[in-house]
């Protein structure tokens, strides 16, 4: 049966869209599956990997901005912390530009869990790799990070915050 969303009358923009999230989201929800066998044998789950990868990356942060960078809320990110602190994987440091956004930094304890996550995706990534285009998959990624900034503008002139 053909969804109803194919029936309405729309453009042909709104449907490529419309696909396109419609796919966005199965996929997903398959690497969120993929994503969760590989952290769980870690005691994390696939936020906290990302998490841990985005202090990383980036060095200490504010809950809020792991939160931004996520595309997360503060409140769930905060009782993420919140465990992810009381298991040793990151610590609170305080903060010069803010003193009641402490700032949180990735443990040692944190960067060896990374780590281990991360030799097991990589292994993962290889495998991927192997059965796609790769430059189908460099074409995506460039599509993606495009749809982002747009959804990000909008975003922005809906909250009023241009």
């Amino acid at each position: 049966m053909e969804p109803s969303w194919k029936k309405s009358g729309r453009t042909r923009g709104n449907l490529v869209v419309t696909a396109f999230v419609m796919k966005s989201l199965e996929f997903h929800g398959l690497l969120y599956a993929h994503g969760y066998k590989i952290t769980r044998r870690f005691g994390q789950s696939p936020i906290r990997w990302q998490i841990m990868g985005v202090l990383e990356d980036s060095g200490p942060l504010t809950v809020s901005q792991i939160a931004r960078r996520i595309g997360s809320t503060r409140q769930g990110i905060q009782r993420l912390i919140t465990e992810m602190t009381r298991d040793g994987t990151v610590s609170l440091t305080s903060n010069p530009d803010h003193a009641r956004s402490p700032k949180v930094i990735l443990t040692q304890a944190g960067q060896s869990v990374l780590n281990q996550i991360n030799r097991v995706q990589s292994a993962w990534a290889d495998q991927v790799a192997r059965d796609v285009v790769l430059k189908d998959v460099e074409a995506a990624t460039a599509m993606m990070k495009d749809v982002s900034e747009v959804l990000r503008e909008i975003e922005k002139k809906e909250s009023g915050h241009e």
